[in-house]
């Protein structure tokens, strides 16, 4: 027997969602295009951003993280 695996990312997710209610989701993928991103915005009325930062995993300091993060602040010095 052979079962067939689908696996949605969150984005994947996020536009079934705003396509059944009919809502416009804007995206943009590229974190340096910054023209793109403030066009965007100022299109939208709601903005959510997703963000990736290290952790020393009890091996390494990381921003002054040693371990495991002592806080939820986007390393390093994202958070502007």
């Amino acid at each position: 027997m052979v079962w067939e695996v689908t696996v949605d990312t969150p984005l994947d997710a996020l536009s079934a969602k705003a396509n059944a209610s009919g809502t416009q989701l804007n995206v943009v993928l590229d974190d340096y295009n910054l023209r793109l991103i403030a066009e965007k915005a100022g299109l939208s009325q709601v903005c959510l951003v997703f963000v990736n930062s290290d952790s020393g995993e009890a091996t390494s300091e990381v921003s002054g993280n040693y371990g495991d993060r002592n806080n939820l602040t986007v390393l390093p010095n994202l958070d502007d």
